[in-house]
């Protein structure tokens, strides 16, 4: 009776160990992605400038 539990006990540590596993990388590709759409945005809009250099929105902006 006792094995059984040990094993029970073991297969919910190790059951525990995988679901926290997945949350972890479930995460990591949350920030990763969350990242990866933060740099496309910077990409996207880095070449809107100013005539005089400036970056913004003035009546003289023009695409580089």
């Amino acid at each position: 009776m006792a094995l059984l539990k040990l094993v029970e006990a073991r297969s919910a540590s190790a059951s525990n160990r995988v679901a926290g596993a997945r949350k972890k990388k479930e995460k990591e590709r949350k920030k990763r992605k969350k990242e990866e759409e933060e740099e496309e945005e910077r990409r996207r809009w880095w070449h809107w400038r100013c005539a005089d250099g400036s970056v913004g929105g003035g009546l003289v902006a023009q695409k580089w």
